[in-house]
């Protein structure tokens, strides 16, 4: 068994795709198998959970509170995937974004930084980088981190 959360629009064969209902979503429709909150989602033993531009919705609380739900459903060498827009690469490009005066990319930028707000659960609510995913992640003992860019 493997979880997709946040699945939104993209939907993974062979995985339980899971998102908001659909009432919670203004600008997409979303394919999944399963509608639920994740923090309230009861997980079953899996092999591989991928969590797509979600973590960031939650606060440091609840992104413990996931971590520890996902390590205790990962069966042994599972692996655990979060997709995350980079706060400190984020940060990087914008300066130089501002400085160059490119109004409309430095709203896209804006919206990686702070959450669309298309809807109640659309904003960011804290920022992780490479190196603050990759720190907690070692405190919970998971190992071989990698990050791609």
């Amino acid at each position: 068994m493997k979880y997709h959360l946040g699945c939104g629009e993209k939907y993974l064969s062979g995985y339980i795709n899971v998102d908001f209902p659909q009432k919670e979503h203004t600008t997409i429709t979303v394919k999944a198998d399963l509608y639920s909150d994740l923090l309230k989602l009861k997980y079953e033993p899996c092999t591989e959970i991928r969590s797509h531009h979600v973590f960031e919705h939650f606060n440091y609380v609840e992104s413990i509170v996931l971590l520890i739900k996902w390590a205790q459903a990962l069966k042994m060498d599972g692996i655990l995937r979060i997709d995350i827009p980079d706060i400190e690469a984020l940060f990087q490009e914008t300066g130089k974004t501002i400085a160059s005066n490119n109004l409309r990319k430095t709203f896209k930028l804006m919206r990686l930084i702070f959450g669309s707000h298309e809807a109640d659960w659309a904003y960011h609510i804290n920022g992780w980088s490479q190196g603050t995913l990759t720190y907690v992640m070692d405190s919970f003992g998971f190992n071989s981190i990698g990050c791609k860019a």
